[in-house]
């Protein structure tokens, strides 16, 4: 297990998705022994990366007609802001297709599903400082990428965290503000029909409806753009920038 632990962390501090050291099956996947996903986290108190190694093959996962019930070993690791390394651990179910991972008083809960044809997992999870959501794609030759970043209300304040990934056009992620104790999952699309990407992706919490909007700039690899939001917290609108998670 330790040596695992140590490999995942390895894997997990290793940039952003491109997957160079993962071995592939014909169909572009890894092979039949694991799953190897990364992605990002984020709540109030901060952003990082994550990743998430699953002890089963990708057809195993969602949907649950793919496998019978059965618990099988996850391993996971987490890179801080400030280069901090949480590993964590714990099961996958592929009956109820949920994952729950803890490890130094995070712990995570959520659900895979497969979107644009890749499997992702998405959940919330409670840390020692606060609570946020997660988002982790499959490895394969299209991602994912991460991004970290910051939320700022209309004329220039920060107001909160934003941190998503991309996975060929599929985006996930979370935007976390300030004195909020809900994040807001976001789920979205890359529009590459015009010369720089178009950024869209929304979602809902217990306090606010929130749209996302903005280009992606892919030389750079970095995105900013626009936001609104409508509910329980009042109308607000502002801008957001992120780039590549540290």
């Amino acid at each position: 297990m330790l040596a695992a632990l140590a490999l995942l962390a390895a894997f997990a501090l290793s940039g952003c998705g491109k997957g160079k050291d993962i071995a592939y099956d014909k169909d572009g996947f890894p092979g039949p022994d694991q799953s190897n996903f990364q992605g990002v986290f984020a709540s109030e108190g901060g952003v990082g990366r994550m990743g998430i190694v699953i002890s089963a093959s990708s057809s195993s996962l969602a949907p649950t007609r793919n496998a019978p019930a059965a618990a099988v070993s996850a391993i996971g690791a987490l890179t801080l802001e400030n280069g901090a390394s949480v590993s964590l651990a714990g099961t996958y179910d592929t009956g109820s297709d949920s994952v729950h991972l803890n490890g130094a008083g995070y712990d995570f809960d959520g659900r895979s599903a497969w979107l644009g044809g890749v499997p992702m997992v998405t959940g919330t999870y409670a840390s020692p400082g606060d609570d946020g959501a997660f988002a982790v794609a499959l490895v394969n030759d299209f991602g994912p990428h991460r991004y970290c970043g910051r939320l700022y209300v209309t004329g220039g304040a920060p107001v909160g965290r934003l941190a998503y990934l991309v996975s060929g056009i599929t985006i996930l992620g979370a935007a976390c503000f300030d004195a909020e104790a809900d994040p807001v999952a976001l789920q979205g699309e890359l529009d590459r029909s015009t010369a720089k990407p178009r950024v869209d992706m929304a979602g809902t919490s217990a306090t606010r409806d929130l749209s996302m909007h903005g280009a992606f700039d892919e030389e750079a690899d970095l995105s900013a753009g626009s936001w609104t939001s409508t509910g329980a917290a009042g109308d607000a609108s502002g801008t957001w920038s992120v780039d590549i998670c540290p």
